[in-house]
């Protein structure tokens, strides 16, 4: 039997690895015990355990698929939602994520009325449990940021803060940074972002002065970039070169 995810289920990033692993485990020991969920021909839940199956080569059968009755079972995103966030452990911005894919549909929840049951920013925020601000960062981050980006804050290795930063860069920097964050490597992402951060503010000062007026002047200020030493890489943000040309 072949199946394809809901629109509803893909709010939710599949699982990967060790723990995608072990689910193929024990699948292909003990079979499938709970039912895959079908809801308008696709899966609204059950995506890992469909995946697994078919990776253990454990064929679904039709006692394997339940269909979904929003009569019975209640409102379909209310469920993927409910299912999803007590069976998960995701972190604050893992779930901002999840906000700005509800917010970001295009109008309306899949299949309904679009009119009727358009999601707002506020409103995914409280339905996933975080804040606006937080949403609509996510929401910059689905929309600029490189695949990688997103693929390494969906998988709980980059904020949400740090990507929507990493959105202004260069791709090739985009990749590294997301590199660096599944690799675990924090430190290293946040001296890129500082060191990106500080070439533009250069770049910034350095039109500014260019579009300075020419002529001639009867008085003429200069403020010296008198350098002083820092102690960390931190205090580098507050050195004056960071502030002149």
């Amino acid at each position: 039997m072949h199946l394809v995810a809901h629109p509803l289920a893909t709010l939710f990033e599949p699982i990967e690895g060790a723990e995608f692993d072990e689910l193929v485990a024990d699948i292909k020991a003990n079979g499938i015990h709970d039912p895959i969920d079908v809801y308008q021909g696709k899966i609204l839940d059950g995506r890992n355990r469909y995946n697994a199956a078919s990776a253990a080569g454990v064929e679904i059968e039709a006692r394997h698929v339940r269909h979904f009755r929003p009569e019975l079972y209640g409102d379909p995103l209310a469920y993927v939602l409910s299912k999803n966030l007590k069976r998960r452990h995701l972190n604050d911005d893992q779930r901002r994520i999840v906000a700005a894919k509800l917010a970001n549909m295009e109008r309306g929840r899949p299949g309904e009325n679009s009119a009727e049951c358009a999601i707002k920013i506020p409103e995914a925020a409280r339905m996933v449990n975080v804040d606006e601000a937080g949403t609509r960062r996510a929401r910059t981050v689905l929309a600029h940021a490189t695949p990688a980006i997103r693929s390494a804050v969906e998988r709980g290795k980059l904020s949400v803060a740090a990507a929507a930063q990493a959105t202004t860069l260069s791709e090739g920097t985009q990749q590294r940074i997301a590199a660096e964050a599944t690799a675990g490597r924090q430190n290293v992402v946040r001296t890129v972002l500082k060191q990106e951060a500080r070439a533009n503010r250069e770049k910034e000062l350095g039109e500014k002065q260019t579009a300075s007026p020419e002529g001639k002047f009867g008085v003429i200020v200069e403020d010296f970039e008198w350098d002083h030493e820092t102690w960390s890489d931190k205090g580098r943000d507050r050195a004056a070169e960071n502030h002149y040309l």
